[in-house]
């Protein structure tokens, strides 16, 4: 399944009332995964996050020590499909102008990954709000989210993301300046970041970006006695097999007694010795070499495998 955005529900979360702020989300689907970011300008850092039907988990943030924007990214994988309500509590109920916005994506693991394993941070002062960049594992499927913010008042940023980012919605009344975007990555190669215009030349600016991993995890791979079983012997004439192999080979040594069979090939040279005859019906007999080739026969009628090898009685 492929990774995409269900939902985004940005609000500006106010000061005063209560330290316990919330955000009516639609009901999640189940399974999927629900992602929060946030941005303060009073260096009040969310203390906590519920709701959605997930367990959540800060991922990442930073605060600016000259500004004091904060910048956070929340986590929670393999919804339960129920809960409408996301909760941010701050330590105090005056924690300053905040700004939210909660994403569902579907198309996800139910085991949240972060790739690379954390994310990162970046603050500075000029007229670009960068993030830094961060290297996931090549080939993987995974969504990035980037995160941006300054103070307030005198400085901006302008929410237009770089480097194939898209913008998230902002809150409706935002007071913090805020920027955040986010890129679906079929296959990932190389590095990515991001970068959002402040202004003016001299803006104090926080960033935070993180990548999830979005490849589900590959089935256990077969042994090659298994794939020889599935493929060469299925595809045998029924009136060849007409009872299953036995469930415990015998060695080369005890399972051939009498009639004496032997191994005989075309490219004798490239060949390693069988690891066991195994007796299947009547004459037909199987061998499996120790690369995991399969060969057949029945005595007057060899059934042979593409490097030639076969058996005669």
């Amino acid at each position: 399944m492929s990774i995409s955005i269900v939902q985004q529900v940005p609000k500006h979360l106010a000061t005063g009332g209560s330290p316990n702020k919330t955000i009516t989300i639609a009901t999640p689907g189940a399974g999927n995964t629900l992602f929060l970011a946030l941005t303060n300008v009073a260096t009040f850092a969310a203390t906590g996050v519920t709701g959605g039907g997930v367990t959540w988990s800060k991922v990442v943030s930073v605060t600016d020590a000259v500004g004091g924007e904060i910048c956070e990214l929340w986590a929670g994988a393999n919804s339960s499909g129920s809960g409408t309500t996301i909760t941010v509590t701050y330590s105090s109920a005056y924690m300053g102008a905040s700004d939210a916005t909660v994403v569902e994506v579907s198309g996800m693991p139910s085991t949240l990954t972060i790739d690379p394993a954390s994310g990162a941070t970046n603050t500075g002062q000029s007229g670009t709000a960068s993030t830094a960049s961060i290297t996931p594992t090549a080939g993987n499927s995974l969504i990035i989210f980037a995160v941006a913010s300054t103070s307030a008042g005198t400085t901006t940023i302008t929410n237009t993301p770089s480097g194939g980012f898209t913008a998230l919605t902002l809150p409706t009344g935002a007071f913090v300046s805020t920027g955040w975007g986010y890129s679906i990555v079929p296959s990932a190669t190389g590095s990515y970041s991001t970068t959002f215009p402040a202004t003016p030349s001299y803006a104090h600016w926080a960033t935070v970006i993180a990548g999830f991993d979005g490849t589900s995890s590959p089935p256990p791979a077969s042994s090659p006695l298994s794939s020889a079983i599935s493929s060469p012997l299925s595809s045998a004439p029924s009136s060849k097999v007409s009872s299953p192999l036995s469930p415990s080979p015998s060695p080369l040594s005890s399972a051939i007694s009498s009639p004496s069979y032997t191994g005989s090939s075309s490219k004798s040279s490239s060949l390693s010795s069988p690891l066991a005859i195994i007796p299947c019906n009547g004459d037909v007999f199987v061998c499996f070499t120790p690369l995991g080739n399969l060969i057949t026969t029945d005595g007057g009628d060899p059934l042979t495998t593409d490097d030639g090898i076969y058996l005669t009685k």
